[in-house]
């Protein structure tokens, strides 16, 4: 029944069976069902729920079927709900101390801000470092002999020298009257001051990062058959191991599906071993706070 007046029809609640006004245009578009807001949050709950289990005690759960599209209502409290982070955690390095540390899967997604510090303390005696390292000091160019001004942390490397300018360091080495300078026309081959061969400068930058933060490491030591979905048997070796401890550490400059994939069942099957990914991300923020003041240091550019 329509009211000329207010234009609004009379219309049975689908929950309670009680009457009430609504508009006609909301009834055209498929509305005016329920009296209120109560009887279609009941109705809605009762009509789209589903019965679930708790992903870590087997609990039976009731989610709505909006909770249950979207991923959520997983876990039947919060004690599960923490066992599970826990049990997502990954394995990372600090930048400062170079000690192994775990952290959420969630700060090693891509487009995360990586964590990067064992702890806060670590972070802020870091900073008072690089703060200190930042003064300027006066220093004499090894190309051309004028003096002029310089960071501290550049001088505090042993047997690094400095130049006035780029152009300055570039005839110096065209002549090659700095035996000093490093030269590696491949990415991969001997590193005289590691003792030992490399595939990429990135991996040569990071063992000389732990031999700097005081780590010992092997390179290349172990190799694990990893089982595919396909039913083949592929074998894996991690770059580096710290030495006595069960971290690994993978260098990994360009991600390929086939890599992602590959790491993803060497977690999977070998849950009792750490394996951290020094990523572009982590790699850049090494570069940025050690490339002055570890000798050796490769830039990319060379």
């Amino acid at each position: 029944m329509q009211s000329k007046s207010t234009g609004s029809l009379v219309r049975v609640c689908e929950r309670c069976g009680s009457e009430f006004p609504a508009k006609a245009s909301r009834v055209r578009r498929g509305g005016g069902r329920f009296c209120g807001q109560a009887c279609w949050y009941a109705a809605r709950h009762q009509a789209g729920t589903v019965e679930r289990a708790c992903e870590v005690c087997g609990k039976p759960i009731v989610a709505t079927r909006w909770q249950a599209t979207r991923g959520r209502k997983k876990f039947c409290g919060r004690a599960c709900y923490a066992e599970a982070r826990k049990a997502e955690r990954k394995h990372g390095i600090c930048v400062g101390c170079g000690q192994p540390f775990t952290m959420i899967a969630s700060r090693t997604k891509p487009g995360k801000h990586h964590r990067r510090f064992c702890s806060g303390e670590c972070r802020t005696a870091f900073r008072q470092r690089r703060a200190d390292a930042n003064d300027r000091i006066e220093a004499t160019c090894a190309g051309c002999g004028r003096t002029f001004m310089t960071l501290l942390r550049r001088l505090r490397v042993n047997q690094q020298r400095v130049y006035c300018t780029h152009a300055c360091f570039t005839e110096t080495r065209a002549r090659g009257d700095d035996a000093a300078i490093p030269r590696y026309r491949w990415k991969a081959g001997m590193r005289a001051d590691l003792g030992h061969a490399v595939r990429s400068r990135w991996e040569a930058n990071v063992c000389r990062w732990l031999r700097h933060m005081g780590r010992a490491y092997e390179y290349e030591p172990a190799t694990f058959r990893i089982a595919w979905p396909d039913g083949t048997a592929r074998l894996y070796t991690p770059d580096l191991r710290v030495a006595g401890t069960d971290v690994f550490i993978e260098v990994k400059g360009w991600w390929v599906p086939a890599a992602r994939e590959k790491l993803a069942l060497f977690w999977e099957q070998y849950p009792c071993l750490r394996l951290v990914v020094i990523d572009r991300s982590f790699y850049r923020g090494l570069s940025r706070h050690y490339s002055c003041g570890i000798p050796g240091w490769e830039p990319d550019n060379w």
